[in-house]
C-alpha cells in the first residue's frame, strides 16, 4: 500500500512541475484518527512550488482525488501534512497477495540479474577472528541475502591475504612457540603475534614436520611454520564463521595471484595508463590524479610489489569475472585505502560506480557499564568463538545489525545474555513462537488456512484450508489490525529500499516494530471465535505476520522458533 500512494504522489508531483525528493516519507500518524499515513512532502517542496505549504498540500491533495490509482482517501490537515485513509479493499488486496506469495514474500526482480561481487571480513589469517570481523560478517551476509531476495546475482567472497610480511611474522612466531614448547628460548620476533593461539598453532605440527622445518635456514622455516599456521587459520576462521551462519561462494587467495601473471599483468596495464611513474628506483602510481593524498607506491625500489599492487590485481581479476557491480565491505582501520582505490579503477577504464565501498565502524564489548579491552598482538582477545559460547550465534548476529554500520556499535553483553523479552531478539522470536502456537490453537479448534510451506510441519493446518473471501478480509478494521497489514505489505518495498540503501540494520528495527504491532493486535483481539469469518480473518493475519517475520529472520540467519 506504501508503493502505491508513494508511486501516486511522485507522480502527482511531477503533473505539478516539481521534482519529488529522493525518498517521499509515509510514516503513520501519532493519532489514528487521521488516517493510516501521512505525508510531509508539501512541507518540503514548499518553496520550490513558490507556495506556502498548506496552499501547495491543497493542491496536490486536489489532484490525488481526482485519481483512480491511489488506493486511499486523502486530506488535508494541519500546516500542510496529507493524510491518507487506505480503501478497505486495498487492504485485503494486498493482505490476499502476500498470502499468496508463499515463502517468496519480499522477493522482486529490482536487480534485474547484475552481477554483484559482495567481498567482506577478508581478515588476516594471523589470528582468531574479532568483534569487528563478526560485525562485517553478520552485515555482509544479510546485505548479500537482501540483494538476491531483490534479483540481484550476488557472489559473497572472503579474500585471504596469505602472503608478506605479516605471514613470516606468523611463521616466525610460531617457531619462537615451538623452540619454547620444547624447552629452548627463542622470543617472538618484533611485531609477532603474541597470542595463545599460537603456541596450540604450534602444539598441533606433526613432530617429524617440526624436526625438518627447524632444520632449514631461518627463511625458509619461518616460510614452513607460516604456512602450516596460515592453513590453521584459514580452517579456523572457515568453521567459525559457517556456525556463525556465514558461507562464502569463493574463498579467493592472494597468493593465487603471486602464483600466476596477475600481478605483472596490472603492473604493464596501469604503466600503459599513464598513470605510473618512476622515482628514487620505485614505481608510484598518481592517485592524485584523483584527489588521493598522495601518490602510491607500486614497487618498491629494491623490485618487490607492495601491497597495494596485489590490491590492483585482485580488482582486475574481478572486473575480469564479469562483476557489474563489486561492493567491499572494510574495517574502520581501511577508510584511507578509499580513495586510492577508487583511483585504481578509474585508472583501468572501469565505470565510475563500479567499485563501492562500505566501511563497518569499530565494536566496543560493554560489561557492567564498562568496555572490554581487546588487543589481537597482545593476546588479550574476545574472540567470534568466545562471543558465540557466550550470547549464542543467534543474539550476536542480531546485536550486531542493530546499529546502522557507519557507527559505532557497544555491544551489551549483560543485555546479550538476558533470555527474556528485554533482549531484543527474543522479543522478536517470542512473537513468531506466539504465532505458532495461535495457529496450532486454532487448527485445534477447527480454524484452518492453508499453507503450503507448513506442510510436514508441526504447523501443518490440513489440505482444504482456502484463503478467506475478500469481504471477510476487509472486515479487518480495528486500528491494531490496519497497522500490522499496513507493516506486512510494506515489507516487499522496505527490503527493496534497505537493499539498496546498504542498510540490513532496519531490518532489525522493522522486526521489532511488527513484533510489537503484532503483540498489541494479539492482546486486543480474538482469533478463535464463534464468528468464523472474522476469525479466519484474523487467522490470515497471524500466518501473514509468520510469513514475514520467518522470512526477515532467515535474511538475517536467525532461528525463527516453533515454540519457546
Amino acid at each position: 500500500m506504501k508503493e502505491q500512494i508513494r508511486a501516486a504522489l511522485e507522480s502527482t508531483l511531477r503533473d505539478l512541475q516539481l521534482e519529488p525528493p529522493a525518498q517521499i516519507q509515509l510514516d503513520a500518524p501519532r493519532d489514528k484518527r487521521h488516517g493510516d499515513l501521512s505525508s510531509n512532502v508539501a512541507l518540503i517542496l514548499a518553496r520550490a512550488s513558490g507556495l506556502n505549504p498548506r496552499a501547495l498540500a491543497a493542491r496536490i491533495v486536489e489532484r490525488l482525488q481526482e485519481r483512480d490509482d491511489c488506493g486511499a482517501d486523502v486530506d488535508l490537515a494541519g500546516p500542510g501534512f496529507i493524510n491518507f485513509r487506505v480503501h478497505s479493499s486495498g487492504v485485503s488486496a494486498a493482505l490476499r497477495e502476500l498470502l499468496r506469495t508463499g515463502v517468496e514474500v519480499g522477493r522482486c526482480d529490482a536487480g534485474a540479474g547484475a552481477r554483484v561481487q559482495l567481498e567482506f571480513v577478508s581478515a588476516n589469517p594471523t589470528g582468531p577472528l574479532n568483534v569487528v570481523s563478526a560485525r562485517a560478517a553478520a552485515y555482509g551476509s544479510t546485505l548479500a541475502a537482501m540483494l538476491s531476495l531483490c534479483g540481484y546475482e550476488v557472489q559473497s567472497e572472503f579474500y585471504v591475504n596469505d602472503a608478506g610480511r605479516q605471514i613470516e611474522l606468523l611463521g616466525a612466531s610460531v617457531r619462537a612457540r615451538l623452540t619454547e614448547l620444547r624447552g629452548g628460548a627463542q622470543p617472538v620476533p618484533e611485531g609477532g603475534y603474541q597470542g595463545d593461539y599460537v603456541r596450540e598453532i604450534a602444539a598441533a605440527i606433526p613432530g617429524a614436520d617440526a624436526d625438518a622445518w627447524l632444520a632449514l635456514p631461518d627463511a625458509e622455516s619461518d616460510a614452513a611454520f607460516g604456512a602450516f599456521a596460515v592453513e590453521r587459520m584459514v580452517d579456523s576462521q572457515r568453521g567459525n564463521l559457517a556456525r556463525f551462519g556465514v558461507r562464502y561462494d569463493r574463498w579467493f587467495r592472494e597468493s593465487e595471484l603471486h602464483g600466476s601473471d596477475a600481478v605483472s599483468e596490472a603492473r604493464d596495464e596501469l604503466e600503459r595508463s599513464g598513470y605510473v611513474y618512476e622515482r628514487d628506483g620505485a614505481l608510484f602510481f598518481r592517485s592524485t590524479t584523483w584527489n588521493d593524498a598522495k601518490d602510491r607506491v607500486l614497487v618498491r625500489s629494491d623490485g618487490t610489489p607492495t601491497y597495494f599492487l596485489a590490491d590492483a590485481a585482485y580488482h582486475r581479476n574481478k572486473h575480469d569475472r564479469g562483476f557489474a557491480k563489486v561492493i567491499n565491505v572494510w574495517g574502520p582501520d581501511h577508510h584511507g585505502h578509499i580513495q586510492r582505490m577508487q583511483a585504481l579503477a578509474r585508472a583501468f577504464g572501469y565505470p565510475e560506480e563500479w567499485l563501492e565501498v562500505v566501511i563497518v565502524q569499530q565494536v566496543n564489548l560493554v560489561e557492567g557499564g564498562e568496555k572490554v579491552k581487546m588487543s589481537k598482538r597482545a593476546g588479550q582477545l574476545i574472540t567470534l568463538a568466545e562471543l558465540m559460547d557466550e550470547v549464542g550465534e543467534d543474539v550476536a548476529r542480531y546485536f550486531f545489525l542493530m546499529r546502522q554500520h557507519a557507527s559505532h556499535l557497544d555491544f551489551d553483553l549483560d543485555l546479550a545474555r538476558r533470555q527474556s523479552d528485554e533482549n531484543p531478539v527474543y522479543y522478536v522470536k517470542y512473537a513468531y513462537a506466539r504465532i505458532c502456537s495461535i495457529i496450532r490453537k486454532a487448527a485445534s479448534s477447527g480454524l484452518r488456512l492453508r499453507a503450503p510451506e507448513l506442510e510436514g510441519s508441526g504447523l501443518d493446518p490440513g489440505a482444504d484450508a482456502p484463503l478467506p473471501q475478500a469481504a471477510a478480509l476487509e472486515r479487518l478494521e480495528e486500528p491494531a489490525e490496519r497497522e500490522l497489514v499496513q507493516q506486512l505489505v510494506d515489507y516487499p518495498g522496505f527490503v527493496r529500499r534497505a537493499a539498496e540503501a546498504r542498510e540490513p540494520h532496519r531490518l532489525t528495527t522493522y522486526s521489532e516494530e511488527l513484533a510489537r504491532t503484532f503483540h498489541r493486535f494479539y492482546h486486543e483481539q480474538r482469533v478463535i471465535q464463534e464468528d468464523r469469518d472474522l476469525g479466519l480473518a484474523r487467522l490470515a493475519l497471524c500466518h501473514a505476520t509468520r510469513r514475514v517475520l520467518a522470512s526477515a529472520l532467515h535474511l538475517m540467519a536467525i532461528e525463527a522458533p516453533q515454540s519457546m
